[in-house]
């Protein structure tokens, strides 16, 4: 059977105007969060934010679960899967109120999670969610 996950609760944009969240700066590979698996909450993306990007350690056939949530009608957050050579192995758009993606790296090492902002307003409060199996 195949195994799923979603947020269960209300998402409320950080209080005050679009700043940095507590990861940054992560708007590169060469900048990225090191982060383990799990659930991220109270990001934010700023209209002139590039990319937020983070990076998990992965072994060889692990299964990277990827999700965003956010708020709809305020941007999106599309997602990129980037292996340890620097080549973007999987992604995904962002049609509503975010995305899930599933991936199996086939190498281990350091792989990157990119989550590229489109059509953010204002200020684009969102969490993300990494599982590996």
């Amino acid at each position: 059977s195949k195994a799923g996950y979603a947020f269960s609760y209300s998402l409320i944009d950080p209080v005050g105007p679009c700043g940095d969240d507590r990861f940054e700066p992560n708007d590169s590979d060469a900048t990225a969060a090191t982060v383990d698996a799990g659930v991220l909450t109270w990001l934010r993306l700023c209209p002139d934010d590039p990319v937020d990007t983070f990076a998990v350690d992965l072994q060889p056939f692990d299964h990277l679960r990827t999700t965003t949530h956010h708020l709809p009608m305020a941007g999106y957050t599309d997602v990129e899967i980037v292996d340890p050579s620097g080549q973007v192995i999987d992604s995904t758009m962002d049609y509503f109120d975010g995305v899930n993606l599933e991936t199996v790296v086939t190498t281990g090492g350091i792989h990157h999670v990119r989550v590229l902002p489109y059509d953010v307003q204002e200020t684009l409060g969102y969490d993300l969610a990494i599982w590996v199996d």
